[in-house]
């Protein structure tokens, strides 16, 4: 074999990539955890269930979980195989529910709370935190800002209560049992991150399709905003079926006075769709998204509206199928259930079993459970509870699960 011949076959084993996806490789390996995108054991495992394909064995690391509970560790399921050669993409998360009241939006306070707070307290005591930037697209008027800050005051407390700080030199270790919070740091920290909550209130599809297209050009410009240093970490649409049944399901055959005729449901779903990709491929963040679904379908004898592929037991998307392979991870929320008075049941036994139907009420439970995509699939289920000025708690030791239907 000639020098020719072996230079030929030599350049043929070269793989070629370009810069964005070497320096976007390189990031995801320098990261100690690379699947703990969100901080919190729970979704992060769902996540990386949903993400890793069957066949390799997998390996555990110890990662910090957040401070809903310090004391035991948490694991992280990181597959042998999941270190990629070429780009990683970040996880899109759908929310739905068939019912109000389910803990979506809850579960996006503590989510954006963990992305901005910093990583650690003045203190040294460590709050899980991100110090990255979340775009919140609020199309319900549901995303309260006094309620974030709840959030935040409580994973606070929560950390300065019960976890331990990151340990520091020696010479500085004689203070140690003087580390704490004061409530001035502690607001200090919660007005810094929320000057990288970024919040849209939209009144229309036509608004709603315009802030996702024009968002590449508010964050890139730094004087609009004081996030120009921080990653994003998260676009949060709550929802993207709030304007569903204000779309028209096909073009109108009759002519308007308007200028544009009216998006039809598909096509402004279809933008939605690849708007948000866009967004996704430009910043290299998580996407959420909530949903509202319709109950499973009754069985009936005469009509059959569900398809046979999914199981009637499972909720009706109200989402196209274009979107039904769009996230990495579906979740189905629902409050914990509430032990019905019987219609048989007595004055006595109702009154007996008053204060169980109580205790369910102030626990505050929530569940998710896993919803295969495209395939209307049941998979694991989390609890988490909200209880007011406590916050949002995951229970991790698993001693504590809400019961959901």
């Amino acid at each position: 074999m000639n020098a020719e011949e072996l230079g030929r076959r030599l350049l043929g084993e070269v793989e070629e990539a370009g810069m964005e996806e070497i320096l976007t490789s390189l990031r995801f390996l320098a990261s100690p955890f690379p699947h703990s995108s969100f901080d919190i054991p729970s979704l992060d495992r769902l996540l990386a269930s949903a993400q890793a394909p069957p066949g390799p064995q997998v390996q555990q690391a110890q990662a910090p979980g957040p401070c809903s509970s310090p004391t035991r560790p948490s694991t992280v399921i990181i597959p042998s195989h999941s270190l990629p050669k070429t780009k990683a993409k970040p996880p899109i998360i759908e929310l739905t529910s068939t019912a109000p009241g389910s803990g979506k939006t809850q579960l996006l306070y503590f989510i954006t709370a963990l992305a901005t707070l910093p990583p650690l307290a003045l203190s040294g005591i460590s709050l899980y935190g991100k110090s990255a930037a979340v775009v919140v697209i609020d199309t319900d008027g549901h995303f309260s800002v006094p309620r974030l800050v709840e959030v935040m005051k409580a994973h606070i407390s929560r950390c300065k209560s019960s976890s331990q700080p990151h340990s520091r030199p020696a010479s500085s270790r004689s203070n140690e049992g003087t580390r704490s919070i004061g409530r001035f740091d502690m607001m200090r920290m919660i007005k810094e991150a929320l000057t990288h909550v970024h919040i849209f209130r939209v009144t229309s599809p036509s608004s709603l399709l315009a802030t996702i297209e024009s968002l590449s050009t508010y964050l890139f410009d730094t004087n609009a905003h004081h996030s120009g240093n921080r990653a994003v970490h998260s676009i949060i649409l709550d929802s993207v079926t709030a304007f569903h049944y204000l779309l028209p399901p096909i073009q109108p055959s009759h002519t308007t006075n308007e200028s544009t005729p009216k998006l039809t449901s598909a096509q402004f779903y279809q933008s939605v769709l690849s708007a948000l990709k866009t967004v996704q491929q430009t910043f290299s963040c998580n996407i959420l998204y909530t949903s509202v679904s319709l109950p499973p379908a009754r069985p009936s004898n005469t009509t059959n509206s569900t398809p046979s592929h999914i199981p009637a037991n499972l909720p009706r998307s109200l989402l196209p199928i274009s979107w039904y392979a769009f996230p990495t991870l579906r979740l189905l929320l629902a409050r914990e259930n509430v032990p019905p008075v019987a219609p048989a049941m007595s004055v006595q036994e109702a009154r007996r079993d008053r204060d169980a139907r109580q205790s369910v009420v102030e626990r505050g439970g929530f569940g998710m459970i896993a919803l295969s995509a495209g395939r209307g699939e049941l998979g694991e289920s989390v609890g988490f509870y909200v209880r007011g000025e406590e916050g949002v708690v995951f229970e991790e030791d698993g001693t504590e699960e809400a019961e959901i239907s």
